[in-house]
């Protein structure tokens, strides 16, 4: 017997909530008994806090950054550096702010998703809460571990005092935790938009489930369901009326995280080309260990951003692909069913919404789908050799 139990949508996410709320990203309060949203004096008094403390970590951040200047003989790859960190801690001090600005809309989000879980239920279908509880607690522990892994990496390479005395800065501790809440913000963001996209993959499962269980979608099917034209019709109103809560709500999801979705995606894009060219520059010539030593640091850090990346765009893809089977589904039921003439017409109008209101995970400059990854992976390698061949001439001394 399981030691706890999950009643609601909502309650499946109380742990995700709670460490999101404790890392100091989320400032309203939750009251999971009656489902509703409150911001609190305490609330108030954290958000101001947390801004003047990432302003401050964000200034001794970018201050340990300024080291990169003299990282190596090349330009480009200090600048290059540089300038990916900064995206990397600007995303931490911002990312506060925009949950503060799109909470009411990240709380209708979560909103739309329960009650869509209340109409399933009357249509018969059953969505395991705790299971999601169980994801949501493990994807939150990950991410927590990896912010933890990002941590002690970073404090091995920079409290060796031979990296461009680093230490008679500043206290290296702060520079350490900067990097850590930048890393955490990243993490517990992807963790956040991650769940709540698996969340709607699971609500169009459970509505095509509902239109298989109250429609005939097979050839087999035929006559398996008797009910009369009347109860038919209600049937497909209902499930077109569900179908376009969750269209409205992947449009509210684009709304509400397209900026933080563009400026993630640029600082990880940034940093795995810069990354990856500073290991290929400092093999390529003669580095000293030191320098060798921090661009393999940040190459390891990288994988942090490899991950990120693939998880959304995967997670998102899968979205999309799941929006697109409504059609089928819908269409199928009309093919292999014997209706009249009312519940032709009903279809027929759910098909005619289906055309014009096709959800898809969007940040309004492109679409988060596979093309999104093969695009990202073409730039990448054209960055990369467009780079090495202005660091050859510069080697070359052209």
């Amino acid at each position: 017997m399981r030691w706890f139990k999950v009643h609601n949508y909502f309650e499946s996410l109380r742990p995700l909530y709670l460490a999101i709320k404790l890392l100091h990203f989320h400032f309203e309060t939750i009251d999971f008994s009656t489902q509703t949203l409150h911001r609190t004096l305490t609330d108030q008094f954290r958000f101001v806090f947390t801004l003047l403390l990432d302003c401050y970590l964000v200034y001794k951040g970018i201050q340990s950054t300024s080291t990169y200047f003299y990282l190596t003989d090349s330009n480009i790859v200090n600048v290059g550096c540089f300038s990916a960190f900064i995206l990397v801690f600007l995303f931490s001090l911002f990312m506060a702010p925009k949950y503060r600005l799109r909470t009411q809309g990240m709380f209708e989000i979560l909103a739309n998703i329960a009650e869509l879980d209340g109409q399933l239920r009357s249509l018969g279908l059953h969505i395991d809460h705790q299971r999601h509880h169980f994801i949501s607690t493990v994807s939150a522990g990950l991410w927590m571990t990896m912010g933890l892994f990002v941590l002690i990496i970073t404090g091995t390479n920079r409290t060796n005092e031979d990296w461009l005395d680093l230490s008679e800065m500043f206290p290296d501790w702060i520079s350490i935790l900067a990097m850590c809440r930048s890393a955490t913000s990243l993490g517990i963001f992807t963790c956040y938009i991650t769940m709540t996209l698996y969340s709607l993959k699971t609500g169009f499962d459970q509505l095509h489930q509902a239109i298989a269980k109250h429609l005939n979608t097979t050839p087999q099917a035929i006559n398996r369901i008797p009910r009369t034209s009347r109860q038919t019709c209600q049937v497909v109103q209902r499930i077109a009326s569900l179908h376009d809560l969750l269209s409205d709500t992947v449009e509210l999801f684009n709304e509400c995280y397209y900026t933080q979705v563009v400026h993630a995606l640029t600082a990880a894009f940034n940093f795995t080309i810069f990354s990856i060219f500073s290991v290929i520059h400092s093999n390529a010539g003669q580095t000293d260990e030191v320098t060798l030593r921090v661009t393999w640091v940040n190459a390891m850090f990288d994988g942090f951003f490899v991950v990120y990346t693939l998880q959304l765009i995967v997670a998102a893809s899968i979205v999309n692909e799941t929006c697109k089977r409504s059609s089928v589904m819908i269409h199928k039921a009309a093919a292999y069913g014997r209706h009249d003439r009312r519940v032709v017409k009903e279809l027929g109008t759910f098909s005619y919404q289906l055309y014009h209101h096709t959800p898809k995970v969007s940040c309004r400059l492109f679409d988060l789908d596979w093309t999104l990854l093969y695009t990202m992976a073409g730039s990448f390698a054209t960055y990369l050799v467009v780079l090495l061949q202005f660091d050859l001439a510069n080697l070359n001394g052209i």
